[in-house]
């Protein structure tokens, strides 16, 4: 029960676990390009599979029907990594990426949320994948050339899985803000994922975003305090 809001985490190892697969099986062939057809031949039948199992409401142990999705993303990300570097690097992908991004919401009413097994089909998984990947670095080029902005994000980056293992406390905190503002029950400090969630028609998520950053980062900040006096 401990790890559930790690749930992705298992997730993604069986997502790299059948990528180094189909890579180590891949390596076997003498010629590059029959490398990466095998490799990429792998990851699209692979991704169909689990489109379709997700398609017929299907859930596997494990969330393995996700991972077989992931590996889209898990191959873009590696195929980022080594032609990436010959790709323009500009803010302007970030327009690009949000563009897609409202296009695919607008067209099908809803969004991607793998915690329940929606994916919005092949198609929109991928435009989905593509707009988000191109919109987060067309936004890190923009980070980049602000100095201070960029500190900051790069110490929440080497510090993520901090942030990761204790949003959900964090979440709790502000939670707790939300229900007292509204005069709610202490019971629903329960609900999950948090109390009022979804929060499309307020401000609220701010609170949340907040929390779930600067919280864990200052729980982190404390402890290497500690950790200096200690030494000390």
């Amino acid at each position: 029960e401990m790890v559930l809001a790690l749930w992705f985490i298992i997730m993604m190892i069986a997502d790299l676990a059948i990528f180094c697969a189909l890579s180590h099986l891949g390596s076997r062939c003498q010629r590059r390009w029959q490398q990466e057809v095998v490799l990429l031949g792998g990851v699209a039948v692979i991704y169909a599979a689990g489109c379709w199992l997700i398609g017929h409401g299907m859930a596997l142990d494990y969330y393995f029907q996700l991972s077989c999705v992931l590996l889209l993303p898990t191959y873009m990300g590696y195929a980022w990594r080594r032609w990436g570097s010959k790709l323009p690097q500009h803010w302007i992908w970030a327009v690009l990426g949000a563009v897609v991004l409202v296009y695919v919401h607008h067209h099908t009413g809803s969004w991607v949320e793998l915690s329940l097994n929606r994916i919005l089909g092949p198609k929109w998984f991928l435009l989905v994948t593509a707009g988000g990947i191109a919109a987060h670095l067309g936004v890190c080029r923009l980070i980049a050339v602000l100095p201070g902005l960029a500190d900051c994000m790069a110490y929440a980056g080497r510090y993520s899985l901090h942030i990761i293992a204790l949003h959900f406390l964090a979440f709790k905190v502000a939670a707790f803000v939300y229900i007292k503002a509204h005069g709610l029950s202490l019971v629903l400090l329960a609900c999950f994922p948090a109390a009022g969630y979804p929060m499309q028609d307020n401000w609220w998520w701010l609170l949340y975003l907040a929390c779930g950053f600067v919280l864990p980062l200052g729980a982190v900040a404390v402890w290497e305090w500690l950790a200096g006096c200690l030494r000390a």
